[in-house]
Formats: C-alpha cells, structure tokens, sequence
C-alpha cells in the first residue's frame, strides 16, 4: 500500500539563476497515484518566477497551476510562482512534477515538496 505521502523533495536548491529550457533540472519527483503536492517555497529578498510542470510520459511537459495558501482565503490556481510561501498544486493523474526558474534577480530561492493523496 502506497503511503499517505510521499518524502521531501529538494527541487531547488539555493537555486539563484534561471534554469529553463533545455537547462531544466533533473529535480522531478513521481507523483503517481498522488493527487497533491504542497510547495514551500523560501528564499531571500528580490523577485523570482517559479514555473511548476507535470508530466505523464517524462518527455512532454505542460505548465501547471499552483495555489497560494494564504490566511485561508481560497485563490485561483495561477501558473508562475512570484512569492515565498506555501502553494499546493493538483496533480491527479500526472506521473512526474518538477518546477523552474523562468525569472529570477536578487533572490535565493528553495523548493521543498512533499506529495499526498485523500
């Protein structure tokens, strides 16, 4: 029986330049037979843009949403990340999760996940 969920997953790292393209990561996490994965994003001061991604086949990705918890106000899932804090992202279906950096200037940024399902 698959577990409530998953490890933590390190996708960025202290990470301070883009990484997009065919410079993409190798951080990707499976997800398969998850139906979340919660985000914690942190880093320094500056301005960043954090893309999340999903794939089922680990060739083809597309862009996918992510929503800002915050103070319990419900937020419409948004595609690229421009603040720390914590983001959850539906992934149902997908067998692969990774993120990017589309954007970054002045900032440190570490992405931290974990997937769940329910």
């Amino acid at each position: 029986m698959k577990s409530l969920e998953s490890s933590v997953h390190v996708l960025q790292n202290a990470a301070t330049t883009v990484n997009h393209d065919t410079d993409r990561p190798a951080e990707k996490m499976d997800v398969s037979g998850y139906t979340i994965v919660a985000l914690a994003v942190t880093g320094t001061a500056g301005t960043m843009k954090l893309e999340a991604e999903v794939s089922m086949d680990g060739s083809n990705w597309v862009k996918i949403g992510a929503i800002q918890q915050t103070d319990g106000v419900n937020k419409t899932a948004a595609t690229g990340i421009v603040a720390t804090g914590g983001y959850t992202v539906a992934v149902g279906g997908y067998r692969l999760f990774r993120t990017y950096l589309s954007a970054v200037s002045g900032t440190t940024l570490t992405v931290k996940a974990v997937a769940f399902y329910g």
